[in-house]
């Protein structure tokens, strides 16, 4: 390999060490960003590559960044928080109901509103459940692990519910339908593995039953892009991502909602999905429906005072924007010097099998993000790929990076919104349930892909 790989690829592994050990309170972008230009000094990727990966990918970032506006005001006007807790007033005292009720939650978040969002808003609001039902830190994670798991795996079904599915989708000019059509086979097979697994796997740490307590109110998670800010930058006293109050342990929750932005919220998610299935026929780019959506239930949540028009600015995800437009040039970098042609040469013979593992163990060593970029690369080099191969790419970098802590950027949401709630989790207890649990849900998502590639 050249010296051109090497030295983008080593920019490349320190950017994202950097990312992970974020020393100093480092923002999460900055990193990626001054690698990025690191390699475009270095004459390592020129600046018309940069504007050629902006056309791949300019509609997944706009997309991106309207469903997180549009989870930061159904999360501002409580309605999240009403779900959770209806969920948890429907359990009564029996932990099982809760447990699926809030997995069940987690999945169909995921599924409409992508994961990092998902991550963003469930997370506090799961920790304040389990907080409130009195549950200690063992009991906590039996809630909190799994739904990190299928927060992610969820994540497949449709073309906007995960930044990569995205990417996917528009370099294959796939269609909403089209790609929900190709991918519901394996994001059944492997939800339908998950679950059961996973509740197999913690329901002995859970307690049978849960306190009772009086009613409390459940406030609604943070969703500003300071939610990414290192622990520390925000005034003493304050809760980085969570405005509840402290409550007892066993107390109820309750939710007051206000009534027109309760309905338009309702009324907001029915538009998106029809929105998203008719602009498969009209042609509009996800981001168009998206940004349609946001705009107007941001405005209602203006207007009904739930979000001030000088917080508007800081909902928008910056910092994840800014981190994803980095690591594309660093992909591409990597890419245009060798990376692209020793991906092809593992995959040859192999078909959409060694297409999925290697994917996979990139995305877990490198995170799913420049691991599907250079996927793409590849089956450009390849021109083209079957529809068993695209869908085993998404499973690959969708399920398989859930491997290590650091495989996707909503795992690392997922580890720094726990540290904020005292929850820390270490490698070492996260290790074992990735190691244990992956290989065999994206084997599952892999029988899924080759069937729907059929």
């Amino acid at each position: 390999m050249s010296w051109g790989f090497w030295i983008s690829f080593l920019v490349l592994l320190s950017s994202l060490g950097l990312v992970v050990a974020r020393p100093g309170r480092m923002p999460l972008a900055l990193p990626v960003v001054v690698g990025a230009g690191a390699v475009v000094a270095a004459g390592l990727e020129p600046l018309s590559g940069v504007q050629g990966l902006w056309e791949l990918t300019w509609n997944a970032v706009a997309t991106l960044i309207g469903l997180m506006l549009l989870s930061a005001a159904l999360d501002r006007a409580r309605f999240f928080a009403w779900c959770a807790a209806w969920i948890r007033k429907i359990s009564g005292h029996r932990a099982t109901i809760l447990w699926w009720g809030l997995m069940l939650l987690a999945c169909v978040t995921a599924t409409i509103l992508a994961n990092d969002g998902a991550m963003l808003i469930l997370v506090p609001l799961y920790a304040e459940i389990t907080r409130g039902a009195g549950l200690d830190r063992k009991q906590a994670l039996a809630f909190l692990i799994p739904a990190g798991f299928l927060i992610d795996a969820a994540s497949c079904t449709f073309a906007t519910s995960n930044l990569t599915n995205l990417m996917v989708a528009d370099y294959f000019h796939l269609g909403f339908l089209t790609y929900a059509r190709l991918m519901i086979l394996p994001t059944l097979f492997v939800l339908g593995g998950a679950l059961p697994i996973l509740w197999l796997v913690f329901r002995r740490r859970m307690p049978k039953t849960l306190p009772t307590g009086q009613p409390t109110e459940l406030a609604a998670a943070r969703t500003d892009d300071r939610a990414l800010d290192p622990p520390g930058t925000d005034p003493p006293g304050h809760d980085i991502r969570h405005d509840a109050v402290a409550r007892p342990p066993g107390a109820e929750l309750a939710v007051a909602v206000d009534p027109l932005m309760f309905a338009a919220s309702w009324a907001g998610l029915a538009t998106l999905v029809g929105g998203l299935a008719v602009s498969h026929f009209i042609g509009w780019p996800a981001s168009a429906v998206v940004g349609v959506v946001a705009i107007a239930l941001l405005t209602l949540a203006t207007l009904r005072g739930f979000v001030k028009p000088l917080d508007l600015p800081g909902l928008a995800p910056w910092s994840i924007a800014l981190f994803a437009l980095g690591m594309f040039v660093l992909v591409d970098a990597v890419a245009r010097n060798g990376g692209t042609d020793l991906l092809v040469r593992s995959w040859a013979g192999g078909g959409p099998w060694r297409i999925g593992v290697t994917l996979s163990l990139l995305a877990a060593g490198l995170d799913n993000l420049p691991a599907l970029l250079l996927g793409l690369l590849g089956f450009g080099r390849l021109h083209g790929a079957s529809p068993a191969a695209m869908a085993a790419s998404i499973v690959a970098v969708d399920v398989g990076c859930k491997l290590t802590p650091y495989g996707s950027l909503a795992t690392l949401l997922w580890l720094r919104l726990l540290a904020d709630r005292g929850l820390r989790v270490r490698w070492r207890d996260y290790l074992p349930y990735g190691l244990a649990l992956t290989p065999g849900l994206v084997a599952l998502g892999m029988i899924g892909a080759l069937l729907a590639g059929h």
